[in-house]
C-alpha cells in the first residue's frame, strides 16, 4: 500500500497502474501543486495518463473475453459433435426401418394379390357373380 498526504487527511492508493503514471498523479496532488490551479498542460497529461491506463484496463478485459469466447465456441463444437453423432444414429435406424416398412409393404401386397386371385377363382368355380 502506498499513502498519499492532501493537506491534513491521508488516503491509500493502491498501485496498480505502471510507476510513472502514479508518480505524476502523486506530484499533481502533492501540497505544492494543490495550492495552485491546473494548467492545461496538467490536464492534457493527466487525460494521456488515464488513457493510457484505460487502453490497458481495455486490452486486458479484451484478451480475458477473446480467450472467453474461444473456449465457449469450442464447447459448443464439441457439443454439435454429440448431437450430430446422435442424428447419424437416428438417420441410421430410420432407414433400416424405411427397409423394413418397403418389405412389409410388399408381403402385404402379394398376399393381397394372391387372395384376390383366389377368391376370383372361387367365384369362378362356384358360379357366383362378382360384386363390385
Amino acid at each position: 500500500m502506498h499513502y498519499a498526504k492532501r493537506g491534513r487527511a491521508s488516503f491509500r492508493v493502491r498501485i496498480s497502474a505502471p510507476l510513472p503514471s502514479i508518480c505524476y498523479i502523486y506530484k499533481l496532488f502533492s501540497k505544492e501543486y494543490s495550492r495552485n490551479m491546473l494548467t492545461k498542460e496538467d490536464i492534457k497529461e493527466l487525460r494521456n495518463v488515464f488513457r493510457e491506463e484505460i487502453e490497458a484496463e481495455v486490452g486486458t478485459m479484451r484478451d480475458e473475453l477473446t480467450s472467453q469466447i474461444i473456449l465457449t465456441k469450442m464447447e459448443l463444437r464439441s457439443d454439435f459433435r454429440g448431437v450430430e453423432n446422435r442424428l447419424k444414429n437416428v438417420e441410421i435406424k430410420l432407414g433400416r426401418l424405411e427397409k423394413t416398412v418397403s418389405v412389409a409393404i410388399i408381403m402385404f401386397n402379394e398376399d393381397d394379390t394372391k387372395l384376390v386371385k383366389r377368391i376370383k377363382d372361387i367365384e369362378s368355380h362356384l358360379d357366383i357373380v362378382p360384386k363390385n
